[in-house]
């Protein structure tokens, strides 16, 4: 007799608890995350600029854009769709970043460096996310779509205040973007850590601009790779 209550007692021990279970039965869901990520500028040259070999003190013989930190925080909005489809966005998503490009004159083995300030960032992603089942407490998912970016800093974008080197790029960008994500149902919440990939679609150098070692780039294109963690 107690063999058997021990065995009925250890066996409801292994029974694990499914969270919310009821949880897709809500179609609009609200959270909001906080993250951080690595983003660089992927440069594309000018044949002047690969074919440059005059020697001279005003020749450029490199340039490149280094990994520099960003920090990502905002809201979302994801509406159910049906067992496998979600679409989500975020209307209030705020990032803070600042890009680096450095370049080697033909009378300075040193690199020298350009590079924006710390920069707000307004951004709007919109998303189509693809469920897998769920397995107890947990779900998997990948998700892609785009997201639009438009600098909020108004502090020195005209006048004296904003340097030649930020006059020279866009204040706004388009991005292609997708990811994977992993759900984890709890009591009273769901925590989301999720992996981002983002390309810049818009060459960010504007046009007739008047940095000198830009006339040799021909396009300058946002990177960032980001790892979020949401809770709805």
């Amino acid at each position: 007799m107690c063999l058997c209550l021990l065995s009925l007692g250890w066996a409801s021990a292994q029974v694990k608890t499914k969270h919310q279970p009821n949880y897709d039965a809500k179609p609009l869901r609200f959270g909001y995350y906080i993250g951080f990520g690595s983003t660089h500028y992927i440069t594309k040259y000018r044949s002047s600029f690969i074919q440059q070999a005059d020697g001279t003190s005003q020749a450029i013989y490199a340039i490149n854009s280094p990994n520099t930190t960003a920090i990502r925080a905002g809201a979302m909005i994801n509406y159910y769709i049906n067992d496998y489809f979600d679409l989500r966005f975020s209307p209030l998503n705020i990032t803070i970043q600042k890009r680096e490009i450095n370049y080697i004159k033909g009378d300075n083995d040193q690199y020298q460096k350009d590079e924006q300030v710390d920069k707000a960032w307004l951004e709007v992603p919109v998303h189509l996310k693809y469920k897998s089942e769920r397995r107890l407490n947990t779900r998997m998912y990948v998700f892609g779509g785009t997201r639009w970016a438009f600098e909020t800093n108004t502090v020195g974008r005209k006048g004296s205040k904003r340097s030649v080197f930020n006059s020279s790029l866009r204040t706004n960008d388009l991005m292609l973007e997708y990811g994977a994500g992993l759900e984890i149902f709890r009591p009273y919440f769901k925590v989301t850590p999720e992996l981002h990939f983002s390309h810049g679609l818009f060459n960010m150098i504007r046009k007739n601009n008047s940095v000198a070692y830009l006339q040799d780039v021909k396009s300058l294109r946002t990177h960032t790779v980001s790892l979020i963690i949401l809770f709805q």
